[in-house]
């Protein structure tokens, strides 16, 4: 950029007389050229708080840094010589908060959200740049800047450099990773950027699974396994001699296996100079009995096996007196195609999002769109960058730009007619079980006085979560609430008749413009290229004119981009709407057609009311799931309020039952009207803002947030006061000072919540309180970091005339608080994901079987394990629900029979579990009745006697006993122990000898 030029002109030069023009010249309000460089004014009045430029778009709101940072490393550090004279940019707070500003917007790690004109429909896109975030933390030290770097270059950390003028440009690769283990990696966190008008609410847990790639034939060497026996084995790289002097003996071999699940030929490969017979079991099942391995070079069995990713066990037990056996490695042959895992570790993050910020410029007119992510796929995608940026391309004017093919609310039947710069967060809370924004953009529809959304999830377990949608409008007498979805591979609805908008012969006809307006059709009667409601963008029609007052649709998302690599079923997302309403339709719509890899077509829902001085409350609720899991949720609908024992049907207040498969309850509440005190269901009594009301058998749990009253639950109200006097120059740390209504508050309770301002006098002044201190004169320090309170200029061509702010000194706030209380086992958040991925019972059932008989071991193929060391202790249990369960028992290990039975197959399901982890792995099991003999061995992890747990990590070549800490030879014990038993013979000869000459 050009002031860069004058920049390094003027330094290059270092004297005042000329330097000081020059660089004020670059600084100095203006036309950016000739009358002044205007540096100032785009710090201060372009840039917003959270460090974002006058753009909607992340896209191009990410050159904005590109474009300033030359300049600003040429000033840092620079003084005008012989003075003190300072034009350092990085002192400056919103040039500072623009280093985060896009990797503030990272959702499950691999996405930005589509806001305005950036990138293409649905396609994954990071725009944080880890060079620019290393120059932030060259400069500031601070350790999030290391995090930041870390997760965007997943750790490899070794190709940064600090640059060629660094005495030791490498050293920051040290310095980035004692950051990492001091404070840790970044833990992505639900967040709100008022200054932008973007909150974000995610609900992220991240645990051991996999990723793959093609696989072919494996093998794995000795130095591959681990042992463990308490026979005699000796060890070395090459291969495990293992001989036995009694039948019995078992030698286990242990394996790691990071490939999904396949069947395979197992071969043991030895040396050929084996002795004896063996039975062979492979993870507690008997795989083959009675195998010769008399001179065999490999042992090949008759049966396959199929195996999980996890550590799996081969046995082998003697069934001779001597048994002898040089185990060179294991083969494994494909049966089927395989594939090989490429990570341990997986991040499921179920995330919704709303934009309220700029609708203008490059961006669309979208005020409080509703972004959802789940699985690692952009469910619901803004279309992004149009066909062509001309004024004369049809789609982008009548499709791309529009309110309509947004996930929000159309008045009127027109895109908003309003540029708004930012909306209001009214609300913002995060926590463990409930999440909420509540954003308001009413200056986007002239007609309307109140056009507001609040989205909030609700979790159903450590790594799930169900969105809850409460969009009001009042004005106008059309509202349109549009929903859509990426492409799909098919939809299934419930509660709605829908007619297909066809012609005679069944065929599709027109748009949802009407059956006689074609699709795509630029202008038609009083409609033309800008000035179109854009409905004959939608084809495939199907429409209910009478919906039931609560109906579905189940959508089968087509991964079109295949990001969901850790999903190995259907990714599903089902809507489920709450009301009455005039209309319902379902449509086609197309996003731009000359991006490559763009769905073809997305679903659009469009549910419409009517009516004069209209007031509506659209209610959804969105799930995410999978078809392996299946839908947690039982039922959905809506719950009738009373207040003084009368029905209350206002779009104020809505109430939700959201009832789910392990009887959890919950009664879900949203009111705008805070001040009265309604009956919810019969069940409890609420005044507030929101709430939620759990039941689980007899356990209940609360859950508000900004309300006073909650079944049993009563709570102060929010916190209100006087704000005094606030951080006014540019700064890096920055507070208000605050005095309160109400007493005796604790400083420490005020950290995390939000101060909101009066979002009359400025632009959305919403601010975390990041720590705060109470005053010897009852006064408080609230400390908000690095946001600054400056807006701008009080006179943009003069800033000697100074700031405006976003605060000011008598303006009153206040500070919603969340309450939470009850029994925290009401909410069942049990951890669906394990590390186990198999459990094999060792035997079936013997015919005839009795009460008290022994069925078999069980045992689990477990992922997070390494060697046969580290076997944790395993929990098992019986699903009582399951079809045959009441026929067996479990103790410990063992599967017993519960009562007599002589049926031929039982069906039962297991849940298993590892002592590290939370929840369980559950595995349905069919087990047959047999009349043959079966071979019995004791599997105990408890009783493992480990013989060495990774050959070749000592790095010597040696072999090693574990429990032989010298490391001598095998050969040596021989040696020692022959010795002793020579000497012992003498002694006795000696002696025998001395008391025959005695007798003598």
């Amino acid at each position: 950029m050009h002031q860069r030029v004058l920049t390094l002109a003027a330094k290059c030069i270092d004297a005042e007389k000329y330097t000081k023009p020059w660089l004020d010249f670059v600084f100095r309000y203006g036309n950016g050229t000739t009358t002044g460089g205007n540096m100032n004014n785009l710090l201060i009045e372009s840039i917003d708080r959270d460090g974002m430029g006058n753009e909607a778009a992340p896209d191009y709101n990410s050159g904005w840094l590109s474009n300033f940072i030359g300049l600003a490393e040429a000033l840092h550090g620079y003084t005008i010589k012989d003075t003190n004279i300072s034009y350092d940019m990085f002192n400056n707070p919103k040039f500072k908060k623009m280093f985060l500003c896009m990797y503030n917007l990272v959702i499950s790690d691999i996405f930005t959200p589509k806001i305005g004109d950036t990138s293409q429909t649905g396609d994954a896109i990071v725009l944080a740049k880890p060079d620019l975030l290393l120059t932030a933390y060259e400069v500031y030290g601070d350790y999030v800047y290391a995090q930041a770097i870390y997760d965007l270059m997943e750790g490899k950390v070794s190709s940064i450099n600090s640059g060629i003028f660094t005495k030791n440009p490498e050293a920051i690769q040290g310095k980035i990773l004692a950051d990492i283990e001091y404070y840790g990696e970044y833990q992505p966190k639900s967040l709100t950027l008022s200054g932008y008008g973007f909150s974000v609410i995610k609900n992220r847990t991240t645990f051991n699974s996999v990723a793959t790639q093609p696989l072919e034939n494996n093998s794995l060497s000795a130095k591959n396994l681990t042992f463990s026996t308490e026979a005699f084995l000796t060890l070395s790289d090459t291969e495990a001699k293992f001989s036995s002097a009694k039948k019995g003996d078992v030698l286990h071999i242990g394996f790691s296996w990071q490939y999904v699940k396949q069947t395979y030929e197992i071969i043991l490969n030895t040396a050929g100079n084996g002795s004896g017979k063996v039975n062979v079991y492979i993870d507690g099942k008997l795989l083959q009995s009675d195998v010769s391995i008399e001179n065999i070079s490999n042992l090949f069995f008759t049966k396959t096996i199929s195996l999980t990713t996890g550590y799996h066990m081969i046995t082998l037990e003697t069934l001779s007196k001597e048994t002898s056996l040089s185990l060179q490695g294991i083969l494994f042959t494909m049966q089927s195609s395989g594939e090989r895992s490429s990570s341990v570790s997986k991040t499921v993050e179920t995330t919704a999002a709303l934009y309220y910020g700029i609708n203008h410029g490059h961006g669309h007119k979208d005020s409080l769109n509703l972004f959802l992510y789940a699985f690692n796929v952009d469910l619901s995608p803004d279309m992004g960058n149009p066909e062509f940026k001309n004024a004369s391309n049809p789609h982008r004017y009548q499709v791309v730009m529009t309110t309509l093919s947004h996930n929000t609310v159309v008045v009127d039947e027109y895109s908003q007619n309003v540029s708004i710069d930012v909306g209001t967060t009214r609300h913002f809370t995060d926590g463990e079980y409930v999440q909420l924004i509540d954003g308001d953009a009413t200056d986007a529809y002239a007609q309307c006085s109140l056009y507001a959304r609040t989205v909030a999830t609700v979790k159903i377990s450590e790594s799930d979560a169900y969105i809850l949608d409460f969009f009001r409008v009042k004005g106008g007498s059309q509202h349109k609430y549009s929903f859509h979805v990426t492409q799909t591979k098919d939809v299934r609805a419930e509660g709605l008749n829908l007619v297909k908008q066809v012609d005679g012969n069944g065929k599709f006809v027109g748009s949802y413009a009407g059956e006689h307006v074609e699709f795509g059709t630029i202008s038609y009667g009083s409609e033309s290229l800008k000035n179109s409601r854009g409905y004959q963008w939608y084809n495939h029609v199907e429409r209910d004119s009478n919906p039931s007052a609560c109906f579905s649709f189940d959508w089968t998302i087509d991964d079109i981009y295949k990001y969901s690599t850790n999903v190995n079923e259907d990714i599903h997302l089902k809507m489920t709407m709450l009301g009455d309403y005039d209309e319902v339709a379902l449509t086609d719509g197309v996003p731009p057609r000359n991006k490559v890899g763009n769905p073809t077509s997305m679903d659009y829902v469009f549910i419409t009311n009517a009516g004069r001085n209209l007031e509506s409350a659209f209610v959804s609720v969105f799930e995410p799931y999978d078809s392996a899991n299946g839908s947690a949720i039982q039922s959905i609908e809506e719950v009738e309020i009373t207040q003084d024992g009368k029905a209350v049907h206002s779009y104020l207040i809505k109430a939700v039952k959201v009832t789910l498969n392990n009887g959890r309850i919950d009664y879900i509440v949203c009111s705008y009207d805070t001040k009265s005190i309604y009956r919810i269901g019969d069940l409890f009594d609420f005044c507030g803002y929101f709430g939620v009301y759990t039941v689980s058998g007899e356990k209940t749990m609360t859950w508000l947030h900004d309300a006073t009253l909650l079944g049993e639950m009563k709570t102060s109200t929010a916190l209100t006061g006087k704000i005094h006097s606030f951080t006014k120059d540019l700064a890096l740390e920055n507070s208000i000072l605050v005095s309160f209504d109400q007493t005796g508050i604790s400083a420490d309770s005020l950290a995390g919540l939000y101060l909101k301002g009066d979002p009359n006098a400025s632009k959305n002044p919403f601010y975390e309180i990041l720590s705060a201190a109470k005053n010897k004169d009852g006064t408080y320090t609230l400390n908000i970091g690095d946001i600054s309170l400056i807006s701008g200029y009080e006179n943009s061509a003069n800033p000697a005339q100074g700031y405006l702010y976003q605060v000011y000194e008598n303006q009153k706030f206040s500070i919603a608080r969340t309450e939470m209380a009850g029994d925290i086992n009401a909410l069942k958040l049990t951890q669906p994901v394990s590390t186990i991925t198999a459990v094999t019972l060792s035997h079936e059932i013997q015919k005839g079987a009795k009460k008290g008989d022994f069925v078999g071991y069980l045992f689990a193929v477990d992922s997070a394990v390494t060697d046969l060391k580290s076997l944790p202790a395993y929990t098992f249990l019986l699903d009582e629900t399951s079809p045959d369960a009441s026929y067996f028992s479990i103790e410990g290990n063992k599967l017993m029979m519960n009562k007599d039975s002589d049926q031929s197959t039982y069906t039962i399901t297991l849940f298993a579990q590892s002592g590290n982890e939370k929840g369980y792995f559950a595995q349905k099991l069919l087990i047959r009745q047999t009349s043959k003999d079966q071979y019995y061995y004791t599997f105990d992890p408890s009783l493992l006697v480990l013989t060495q747990s990774s050959i070749g990590n000592n790095g010597d070549g040696k072999d090693k006993q574990k429990d032989d800490p010298s490391g001598a030879s095998p050969l040596l014990y021989v040696c020692i122990v022959g010795g002793v038993l020579l000497i012992i013979g003498c002694i006795v000869v000696f002696i025998l000898k001395k008391e025959k000459d005695n007798i003598t």
